[in-house]
């Protein structure tokens, strides 16, 4: 056989066994201001997921793109439509975090959510880590992702904006009002 015979089988032999390519995970939300204004608790979106997703990493607003000041420990809780906690994280000063727009973003195990609703909550906002609510001043609202993979219901938010970590929504709006907790996923 001759070399560029080989050198074909060769190249046919890798496309075959190459490793395959990933696309980039999906926001659930952008947020479309970046500074905050509100120090809440206990602020987030419910939504459905259509299709299973696999989820990678949870994410909290970053107000003015500064990192999380002080002794502040946000934290963001995805609940399943049971209202089980299906996953956790907590951001504070210091720790390892990726930064994708106006999200600090903390890897996790994968999980897949199937079909159904779930609740992505975030919760610790102070005054030098604010969460943005855009019925607070009439400015652009968070953006959904354009994913079929996932629908928005509605935004949800606690009874006294002191609540703990990991406290369910009380009250719910149409308008997806609030840069807070944020989910990647495939």
């Amino acid at each position: 056989m001759s070399n560029k015979k080989y050198a074909l089988l060769f190249a046919l032999a890798c496309s075959v066994f190459a490793a395959p390519a990933f696309a980039a995970p999906i926001a659930l939300q952008t947020a479309n201001n970046l500074n905050g204004n509100q120090p809440w608790s206990g602020v987030g979106v419910k939504f459905h997921v259509n299709a299973p997703i696999t989820v990678s990493s949870l994410g909290v607003y970053d107000s003015g793109l500064d990192g999380i000041l002080g002794r502040t420990v946000l934290s963001a809780f995805l609940f399943n439509g049971a209202n089980a906690v299906v996953a956790s994280q907590n951001f504070a000063a210091g720790d390892a975090m990726s930064a994708v727009g106006a999200y600090l973003y903390k890897g996790m195990a994968p999980i897949v959510l199937g079909v159904g609703d779930y609740t992505l909550m975030g919760y610790g906002w102070d005054s030098s880590n604010m969460e943005h609510n855009c019925n607070m001043d009439a400015s652009p609202c968070e953006s959904f992702t354009g994913s079929a993979l996932v629908s928005y219901l509605i935004s949800g938010w606690t009874a006294t904006g002191s609540d703990a970590a990991g406290t369910l929504p009380t009250s719910f709006g149409a308008t997806n009002f609030f840069s807070s907790a944020n989910i990647l996923f495939e």
